[in-house]
């Protein structure tokens, strides 16, 4: 398939732009949409999900889930892994060449984290494609991030189309040069996105600030009654009571003799909306962290100085996430790769996300010294790449 006409994309959509999905947005609406992704109907639901007014860019707790999620595995390293030598039909030599060619694919890549942040959004969105760009000896040029607004489906589980318009219409209303091919991208999907629970926290969320903005509006302010003073002459009682109003609205002013000011400082009830506003924010903090209740272990689940446990918890869920990606490139590309360049063979080498480790450089300098010592000689390249310093041999000393 050719190259799908990305540059087209922004004059064809301008109308998108002037499209606030936000505005009119209501729970029978979003139910709406919901139904109509079931049904494989997608450019709306995704334009409330990621547009730059949707909710990923609305909801603070969203938005901080997924810039945690989206950090968690750009923290993460690329490399390419071998099969186990003790596997069945292991084959050195294979393995090496294998690897030697993903990861010269890889690198070749221009943009190969942006991509994998990508394929990551599917799990708040449900899913996601990438268009693989290759060269004739199958190196990845490019791999191109599809709008999961112009995509559409048959069904829940049928073949894709590309809908260039991102018009919300069903893949019967596209013809065969719209559909693709499982060749012609890189796929993730997942059956629970975490954007669904945000769009219904939001929508309640906001009805209920705005009743928690009215509530306060009559009783963030104790009434304040003015007791006009006995034997006030005849004809004189507007003039004391616009007197009495006056100073009340001011907060301050002058009373005539004998007046009295009483507030209401009772116990006006206990206001319900945090409670509420708390409660829709766990739901989906529990969506966006997997359901693991350390996540909770912070006043907001998601704020700085978490505990070890909560720290632990999104560990596992950026390896959760990061072991997708690593399945969606292997399954989609790698062994595509290798089994055109390869036919035959077995596959044993693939794409992997690995954590990071923070290097030791006081135990790197000690292990260093020891193999010294021990009249070891160690590349000089190697002590840089391990410690970090710029290093020259030292000049033997003079006879």
């Amino acid at each position: 398939m050719s190259r799908l006409p990305f540059r087209n994309l922004a004059a064809v959509q301008s109308w998108r732009d002037q499209y606030n999905p936000l505005r009119g947005l209501t729970m029978g609406r979003a139910v709406s949409l919901m139904e109509d992704a079931q049904r494989g109907v997608m450019a709306d639901l995704q334009w409330l999900y990621a547009s730059e007014l949707g909710i990923e860019a609305t909801d603070a707790d969203l938005m901080t889930i997924i810039e945690k999620t989206l950090a968690g595995v750009a923290d993460m390293d690329w490399q390419i892994v071998t099969a186990d030598p003790e596997s069945r039909g292991f084959d050195a030599a294979l393995a090496q060449e294998q690897k030697e060619f993903l990861e010269s694919s890889y690198n070749a890549c221009d943009n190969l984290p942006a991509a994998i942040d990508h394929l990551v959004m599917a799990r708040f969105r449900g899913f996601a494609h990438l268009q693989p760009w290759l060269k004739s000896d199958w190196t990845i040029e490019h791999l191109e991030p599809l709008p999961q607004w112009n995509m559409v489906r048959d069904g829940t589980a049928g073949r894709w189309a590309w809908n260039p318009l991102a018009l919300q219409k069903r893949y019967a209303a596209f013809g065969p040069d719209a559909r693709l091919s499982p060749d012609d991208y890189i796929l993730i999907e997942n059956r629970r996105p975490v954007n669904r629970i945000a769009v219904i926290k939001y929508i309640r969320a906001t009805v209920a600030e705005k009743d928690w903005d009215a509530y306060v509006e009559i009783y963030g302010l104790p009434g304040v009654f003015i007791i006009m003073p006995p034997n006030i002459p005849e004809g004189k009682e507007d003039q004391y009571k616009n007197e009495a109003v006056a100073a009340a609205e001011a907060a301050s002013g002058a009373l005539p003799n004998g007046s009295d000011v009483k507030t209401l400082s009772e116990v006006r009830g206990v206001q319900p909306f945090q409670l509420r506003l708390e409660w829709l924010q766990k739901q989906l903090i529990l969506a966006g962290t997997g359901g693991m209740l350390t996540s909770l272990a912070e006043p907001t689940g998601i704020g700085s100085g978490a505990s070890g446990a909560h720290e632990s918890a999104w560990a596992t869920i950026v390896r959760r996430v990061a072991h997708k990606v690593e399945s969606a490139l292997n399954q989609q590309y790698d062994h595509r790769a290798l089994a055109a360049l390869f036919p035959g063979r077995p596959c044993l080498a693939q794409f992997a996300l690995r954590t990071r480790q923070e290097k030791d450089v006081g135990a790197a300098v000690d292990s260093i010294a020891k193999l010294a010592a021990s009249g070891y000689l160690v590349d000089a390249a190697q002590v840089e790449a391990e410690t970090g310093y710029k290093v020259t041999l030292k000049a033997p000393d003079a006879p």
